[in-house]
């Protein structure tokens, strides 16, 4: 990521990512996710997403005698 982040003028992520062999769409969505990992990007971590769903799915579970 530090690679994506810190390119030289005119080096675009298509080219970043032709380099590592990932698809062009696939690099600005790790970029987002790495920001989000990191707390630099207002958003959900995919933790957090599993521990909401799960605390969703057990509130929705009926009770229980």
């Amino acid at each position: 990521m530090r690679i994506a982040r810190h390119r030289a003028p005119g080096v675009t992520l298509d080219r970043i990512a032709a380099v590592f062999g990932i698809h062009p769409i696939a690099l600005p969505k790790r970029l987002r996710r790495a920001e989000t990992d990191e707390g630099a990007r207002p958003a959900t971590t995919p933790g957090e997403s599993a521990e909401l769903r799960e605390t969703l799915m057990r509130n929705d579970a009926p009770a229980r005698p």
